[in-house]
């Protein structure tokens, strides 16, 4: 089994062009500016490194500016104030004209330490992944979206998931797409072609999976000694527990379809991370993890970043906000706010 990768600053003759000079390269600017806003508790960074309308994706939909980002950030960190959110990997792709994009893997331990989404604070320690798909230019993020495993750190704190669903609203701008394929997006590819093999791989593992049902390309695709991480910071190994993970996230849907948005991919050392966003779409028909069943449509944005090598897949993220998927099944929608 292929070790995990450690990314290092490659840098970029003359800077990254038209960031700031102290940045060797991309992945140097998105773990630097992770790190001073994040873990060192300045905030008021972002207005330095974010666009003030800033478009923000999330498993509860999208939003648009900068006190978003910066209101969701301090509540988070009042609730987790000891967070520390360590690179696990960065996928970078792009350029100065076309701008750059930065698949960041976080690996996130915190302690429960302060009220807020999750309650009064238990003392609970959690650890979560989180995937982070930034967009950014000219020192600037513009675009983004976020997935965390939020569902691990409701466990962890021994909470019920359903039950902080059913006490939770869904975003009056929540508009689900259907299921389909003539919904779906025309996939973006940065860094290899689709024709590339590991690319292939990935798409075969994700899309012939889901979209085709054919639960047996995992064992086809997966090493002996894969390792997948899924929804509930839980590690799996080998590819039947993978298969049945797979078989419980698509049952209560039988519509289920995957939109594979974007695939980018960086290579070294004979391993090829790919990078795949996705939604998952479907109706919520049967019963089965996710509650007995609502009707309701989810639109369940998640990331996967596959290791590919020799052909195999060796390591495999598959990073979903299972608890804004349950809000979205379970909660209240809240109404449109009509102006005055």
């Amino acid at each position: 089994m292929a070790q995990r990768p450690r990314f290092n600053a490659t840098p970029t003759p003359g800077g990254l062009p038209g960031f700031d000079p102290q940045y060797a390269d991309l992945v140097d600017y998105i773990v630097t500016i992770t790190e001073r806003i994040w873990e060192r508790s300045d905030m008021g960074h972002i207005h330095d490194t974010y666009e003030p309308d800033v478009i923000v994706h999330t498993g509860l939909g999208t939003s648009r500016g900068i006190d978003g980002v910066i209101a969701g950030s301090i509540h988070m960190l009042a609730g987790f104030p000891d967070r520390r959110m360590a690179a696990e990997d960065v996928i970078a792709t792009g350029n100065a004209d076309d701008g750059y994009r930065s698949g960041h893997l976080i690996n996130n331990t915190a302690t429960h330490d302060g009220p807020g989404a999750f309650g009064e604070p238990t003392g609970l320690p959690v650890r979560f992944f989180a995937i982070a798909e930034c967009a950014a230019k000219n020192n600037k993020i513009y675009e983004e979206w976020l997935v965390r495993d939020t569902v691990a750190i409701a466990e962890q704190l021994e909470l019920d998931p359903i039950e902080l669903a059913l006490d939770a609203t869904v975003p009056a701008g929540f508009k689900p797409t259907p299921p389909g394929p003539e919904h779906a997006s025309d996939i973006e590819f940065v860094g290899a072609s689709e024709d590339h093999p590991a690319v292939q791989t990935a798409l075969s593992l994700l899309d012939g999976t889901i979209n085709g049902r054919h639960f047996n390309r995992i064992a086809e695709l997966y090493d002996d000694a894969t390792v997948t991480w899924v929804p509930g910071h839980v590690e799996l190994h080998g590819a039947d527990p993978f298969r049945r993970f797979m078989l419980t996230l698509i049952a209560p849907f039988p519509d289920a379809y995957l939109d594979v948005q974007r695939v980018d991919v960086n290579e070294q050392d004979g391993l090829t991370r790919v990078a795949v966003r996705w939604y998952l779409r479907g109706t919520h028909r049967l019963e089965g993890r996710f509650g007995p069943p609502t009707g309701r449509p989810i639109d369940a944005l998640g990331i996967s970043h596959i290791h590919v090598q020799n052909g195999r897949v060796v390591r495999h993220y598959f990073v979903l906000d299972e608890l804004a998927l349950l809000t979205t099944l379970h909660g209240e929608y809240a109404t449109e706010e009509t102006p005055s």
